[in-house]
């Protein structure tokens, strides 16, 4: 513990958004050189947070089990935001029609207030294709059991 009996680092409380639906979307995130945009894509989880002090932090982790594409050779993107603002993105690139993968992304935030609301989007990245989550073209996989999760842990700084 540093000197003044004041920790830092410390998990101060977990909060977890979990879903196990199949979900698909035709709404484009620009896989381009823009940040993409709290309008774009389909928004799959959501949790609020509420931190016991402006200047702690947040780790944001989001998994996403499998998604895909209906395209060849096309990619998904997936975009966290803090409230309306992106905070971090990545994409996935598809073998080809409707196979696909896991998507994992953290990143340790500096939220700057007290309340904030989480968020995951996803989508394909061009136009003419459509992204899947939690399962490939019209199937959910693996009876709900592999499910996309968003995790928020307060780390007092």
């Amino acid at each position: 513990m540093p000197s003044g009996g004041a920790s830092s680092n410390v998990v101060l409380q977990v909060v977890q958004a979990a879903d196990s639906s199949y979900t698909s979307t035709t709404s484009v995130i620009g896989f381009d050189d823009t940040l993409p945009l709290i309008s774009e894509g389909l928004q799959v989880l959501s949790q609020a947070l509420s931190t016991s002090s402006a200047t702690n932090k947040v780790l944001v982790e989001v998994s996403l089990p499998f998604v895909a594409s209906s395209g060849a050779n096309a990619w998904v993107v997936v975009a966290v935001f803090r409230d309306s603002v992106c905070i971090a993105s990545t994409v996935f690139i598809t073998a080809g029609a409707n196979y696909g993968g896991p998507v994992s992304l953290s990143i340790l935030d500096s939220p700057g207030a007290t309340s904030a609301t989480y968020s995951v989007r996803y989508g394909p990245g061009a136009g003419g294709a459509t992204a899947y989550c939690n399962g490939p073209a019209g199937q959910r996989f693996l009876g709900g059991s592999a499910f996309a999760t968003l995790t928020l842990s307060e780390i007092q700084t």
